[in-house]
């Protein structure tokens, strides 16, 4: 319905502290009790005591008034005109004038003066003048003002009104818009959950045959049948490189898979730091001789110390960090690993920090965050220099945090050195006790 059609009471649109102070003002002005009812003759607001109306409910009965008392005669539908006042006498000789409230042509209510009587016949003609004629000119000018109160209030009604209804309309469309959202959502994460099992069933069927490639052209180079040639040996070194990489990207898919289903589970068990550190160099060390590279490392105070934590996801989380700094370091560069405990609140040591630093490109400030992201490559395009799925990170910052710790990238300390710190910090234990110490 047009809000300009909808019906309005005089209650919904005046300000009835408004309408009070003008009865007031009238009231006492003329002497005369001074009250407003709506349509249906309740009374808004009244002022005035009648103190000569001998019987209000025999004058209302006089009247044809049902309804309300007004003060405390009942007004209920006095009048049918809508400019004309109308004077109406009860029955026991008082009398009231009643005038009709409207709003385009709308009775929305009635003022009403009265009531009053007229002078005696004895008094002067000079002097008394018709009470009727002052009362009939007292209510033309508080008519005038009533209107002015009716009209802004019908503006201000009608202004709240289409806000109101502009509000609603908003509220329903947002309503309709996170509906669609939601439904937008769900199927989102129906299609993740099929796209991650996908993934995991997929690369659960690649790595099986793949390692057989690999295990395959190890045992041909190793020369279980029959001797190669030097050529023969370099390519099946190549197909084995190449199988290693290809190998790593499913496990990655397959870790970063069970990372979003939740299904990540830790396996604790208590290692030594010193040799664990002796096994991650020993793996990554072909690598660093292949690029020339230096590789140093030092156990600050952690060299008897020993950590609980899943030792698989945690050698992973390290060899992702150094094959990383291999991989961005240009030959000749150096590569450094760190480890170190650090107190706990009552002293003892509670956490192993690692540091991984290296001299190679380094990783812009403003990239710093979202190289944990999944599949984000600080250098995305097609021709990029550096390969890899970009899920190496991200499995780091998952298997860390689920060990409680965290990690994070920074500077070197020297700002005249190329490269990247990344940046570990584990706790030694589960149940956050001390360490225990290794034996001999």
């Amino acid at each position: 319905m047009d809000l300009l059609d909808q019906a309005v009471t005089l209650t919904e649109i005046v300000d009835e502290e408004a309408l009070q102070r003008v009865c007031e003002t009238f009231a006492k002005l003329h002497d005369l009790a001074f009250s407003i009812v709506d349509d249906q003759g309740l009374v808004i607001v009244r002022h005035g005591e009648p103190s000569v109306c001998c019987n209000p409910a025999q004058s209302a009965g006089a009247l044809g008034i049902t309804g309300a008392p007004a003060h405390p005669t009942v007004v209920d539908a006095l009048v049918e005109t809508a400019t004309e006042q109308t004077a109406t006498t009860c029955a026991c000789g008082a009398r009231y004038r009643i005038a009709a409230l409207r709003h385009e042509g709308i009775v929305l209510g009635y003022a009403v003066f009265g009531p009053f009587v007229e002078p005696s016949e004895r008094a002067p003609s000079a002097v008394a003048k018709s009470a009727d004629e002052v009362v009939c000119k007292a209510l033309d000018g508080t008519l005038k003002l009533i209107s002015v109160i009716v009209q802004s209030g019908y503006a201000r009604h009608l202004t709240s009104q289409i806000h109101i209804a502009a509000i609603q309309d908003a509220y329903n469309e947002l309503q309709e818009k996170n509906r669609r959202l939601a439904d937008s959502l769900d199927r989102l994460k129906e299609l993740d959950r099929v796209k991650s099992s996908f993934l995991a069933t997929v690369s659960h069927e690649l790595r099986t045959p793949l390692t057989s490639i690999i295990g395959y052209s190890e045992m041909m180079i190793e020369g279980i049948t029959g001797e190669l040639t030097s050529q023969q040996t370099d390519y099946l070194h190549i197909i084995m490189e190449k199988g290693d990489q290809l190998l790593q990207i499913i496990n990655e898919i397959l870790d970063i898979s069970k990372i979003e289903t939740g299904n990540v589970q830790l396996s604790y068990q208590v290692f030594p730091v010193a040799r664990f550190l002796e096994e991650l160099k020993g793996v990554v060390m072909p690598h660093v001789r292949r690029k020339r590279l230096t590789l140093t490392s030092s156990l600050e105070g952690a060299q008897d110390v020993q950590i609980e934590a899943d030792r698989v996801k945690t050698r992973q989380v390290l060899l992702n960090l150094l094959s990383n700094a291999i991989k961005f370091t240009p030959d000749g560069g150096t590569v450094d690993i760190t480890m170190r405990t650090l107190p706990g609140e009552d002293g003892s040591d509670a956490l192993l920090e690692v540091r991984v630093s290296d001299s190679g490109v380094g990783v812009p400030l403003e990239s710093r965050e979202r190289i944990f992201e999944a599949f984000f490559q600080v250098d995305g395009s097609a021709t990029r220099q550096f390969g890899g799925t970009g899920l190496g990170l991200s499995i780091v910052r998952h298997f860390v945090g689920a060990h409680g710790g965290e990690v994070w990238v920074e500077d070197r300390p020297d700002p005249q050195e190329s490269g990247a710190v990344f940046v570990v910090r584990l706790p030694l234990s589960r149940r956050g006790g001390a360490p225990a110490q290794a034996g001999n």
